[in-house]
Formats: structure tokens, sequence, C-alpha cells
């Protein structure tokens, strides 16, 4: 059963590092579902979401033992 699908052009990396994603242009589901919802209204302001992503990352990335931390921090 093949269930219908689509795809998003991707125009920037993915916020959410800390996950491994098999693919360079994977997105989180915030992060697609945000991309989705402004392809479908332009006016509306994602950035609060956005935003949010990076705050719940930024939480998570303090939260872990350094030598663990790490492996996700790409700066």
């Amino acid at each position: 059963m093949q269930l219908p699908r689509i795809s998003l052009q991707v125009e920037n990396d993915s916020a959410y590092c800390i996950r491994k994603a098999k693919r360079s242009d994977s997105l989180s589901t915030l992060e697609a579902a945000a991309s989705a919802l402004q392809r479908l209204q332009p006016s509306l302001d994602v950035q609060p979401v956005l935003q949010l992503l990076q705050a719940l990352v930024d939480t998570r990335l303090a939260r872990m033992p350094t030598n663990v931390r790490q492996r996700y921090q790409l700066d």
C-alpha cells in the first residue's frame, strides 16, 4: 500500500542537530510542518516555532554530559 506524500525543497540545514538523520536534507517534524505551513500561507510567521525548536535543542545540549554534547555541536 502506497500512501500519498509530499516532498519539500529544503532551503536551510536542519536546526535539530541532536538527532542522527540518514539524509543531509532531513528536517525535524516541527521544521517540516513550519515549512509546509509557510508555503501554504506565505504571510505566516513561523519564526516563533523555529525559535522554540532552537530553545529545545539548546536545553537538551546543556543537559548532556560534555563528551556526549561534543558529538552534536557543530561549532
